[in-house]
């Protein structure tokens, strides 16, 4: 499941917008929006390098090094698109998680 953790900061943005961006993103990497997780997090202040969106995301090491590329650049295209943003408002970091790193529902989840 990609997990992201948007943080956004001196933009406003809709509900309805955030959801649009979530189906689209879900829609281009062929996965259910069951199977991803997108948080939106408003920024109060930040300081020293500045970015409109900053987000971790975190990947299953289950996906090959083609499909992590591609699932970041998708992210990176759909925000964007849809918050109206240039190449230099959006900075993505992603941890890969190891089977067995995750916990849902009580059980450790493993792949």
């Amino acid at each position: 499941m990609p997990i992201a953790n948007c943080y956004i900061n001196r933009i406003s943005v809709s509900i309805e917008q955030l959801e649009a961006l979530t189906k689209e993103w879900a829609d281009s990497i062929e996965v259910g929006l069951k199977d991803i997780c997108l948080s939106f997090i408003d920024v109060s202040f930040q300081t020293g390098q500045n970015y409109k969106v900053m987000v971790n995301l975190f990947l299953p090491t289950l996906w090959d090094k083609t499909s992590i590329e591609k699932i970041q650049l998708s992210l990176d295209k759909v925000l964007k698109q849809n918050l109206n943003l240039e190449d230099e408002d959006v900075f993505i970091i992603t941890t890969t998680i190891p089977s067995g790193g995750v916990t849902e529902n009580g059980r450790i989840i493993k792949w």
